[in-house]
């Protein structure tokens, strides 16, 4: 169904495509789909936790969020990739990484405009800007 994994992002937000897209540039095999053209509760994820991070839902069905989320990506490219990705797992790395894409996460009930987040500002509508 999904081979290796899928990157689960939002569809709306022009920096999370562009994002997405790079992966795939990157060697990313793996699925790539926004969250609003799949059925979440299915992959066993919310709506509410897509709205807030990307996802990787790994072959296993283990799904991660955010920061984890991307480290798992790079884990998956291989390469020099896979070294970053476990660098971005290990604490205090870790946690540095947590904490800034936790900052930015838009505030909750806050959408996102089609092409919003690439903008070279900082936007109220979307925290990755």
């Amino acid at each position: 169904m999904y081979g290796s994994g899928i990157l689960i992002h939002d569809g709306d937000c022009g920096f999370c495509g562009a994002a997405a897209g790079f992966a795939r540039r990157l060697g990313l095999r793996a699925d790539i789909e926004p969250w609003q053209a799949l059925d979440l509760v299915a992959l066993g994820a919310t709506v509410d936790r897509a709205k807030q991070a990307v996802l990787w839902r790994s072959a296993d069905g283990t799904i991660r969020a955010g920061a984890p989320a991307v480290a798992s990506v790079l884990r998956e490219i291989g390469g020099w990739w896979r070294l970053l990705g476990v660098v971005l797992s290990v604490p205090p790395v870790s946690w540095l990484a947590a904490r800034s894409t936790a900052r930015a996460v838009p505030a909750p009930g806050t959408s996102r405009a089609a092409g919003e987040c690439s903008r070279r500002r900082r936007t109220a509508a979307c925290g990755t800007c």
